[in-house]
């Protein structure tokens, strides 16, 4: 983990409110849904736990099993309209809907990814804890690479972190400060769950991305949901 101490909040007021609690933050985005039936699933419930046995979880809000994924290509957030944080084929200040509208039309085009295996790498994280991820092979990396570059061309997504992005799995965001002794159990934490990732070969195939719509960070949809007006 990028040292945990120095952990930020810093979605508080946009992600989450600082209760902890989920605010409407409304985008769309390009995921691969974790199976709740494989192995993977009960591995990563494992390392959650970790966390959640710790009194320094109450500075965080987990995520619901659900909303569970590695995103594969993000797509754009309302409140984030940046010309490097948004589509590069429509206008900054046009409606989320429309880009909805774009976005799934031209989701029909891309070429299905093909089969492509995953493993748990170690635990990462600023705004959160999540669980890095690593292709298994070159040819895995190459095919998510393909995959990751036809849809930004095909949907005008093209972030400054295209090439350098990193596969992952989110676990939680951090909502509070913890104490000089809650920093403790967060790096015991990181410390543990990283020894059980590596005495372990905790791989997964990648399900079809899917293009996802979403109102918060609890729920991402894979059917278009209202925006009434946005």
């Amino acid at each position: 983990m990028e040292n945990p101490m120095s952990i930020s909040a810093y979605n508080i007021g946009t992600k989450f409110n600082a209760d902890g609690s989920v605010r409407f933050f409304p985008g769309n985005t390009i995921i691969s849904k974790i199976d709740h039936n494989a192995p993977v699933f009960e591995e990563f419930k494992k390392i959650r736990q970790m966390l959640a046995d710790k009194p320094v979880a109450r500075c965080v809000t987990m995520l619901p099993d659900d909303s569970i994924h590695m995103t594969v290509i993000e797509g754009v957030c309302h409140q984030w309209r940046k010309p490097e944080l948004w589509t590069s084929l429509l206008p900054i200040d046009c409606k989320l809907s429309e880009v909805d509208d774009f976005f799934e039309e031209k989701f029909k085009t891309i070429k299905p990814l093909g089969e492509v295996h995953m493993r748990m790498a170690h635990m990462a994280g600023k705004s959160g804890i999540l669980i890095r991820l690593e292709p298994e092979t070159e040819a895995d990396a190459a095919e998510l690479k393909r995959y990751r570059d036809e849809v930004g061309a095909a949907m005008g997504l093209h972030f400054p972190n295209h090439d350098s992005y990193f596969f992952h799995i989110s676990i939680c965001y951090y909502t509070k400060d913890p104490t000089p002794e809650e920093e403790q159990q967060l790096k015991d934490f990181v410390d543990e769950a990283n020894a059980y990732i590596a005495s372990k070969h905790i791989s997964f195939t990648v399900q079809q991305p899917e293009l996802t719509f979403f109102d918060n960070m609890f729920c991402f949809n894979p059917f278009r949901i209202p925006r009434n007006g946005l």
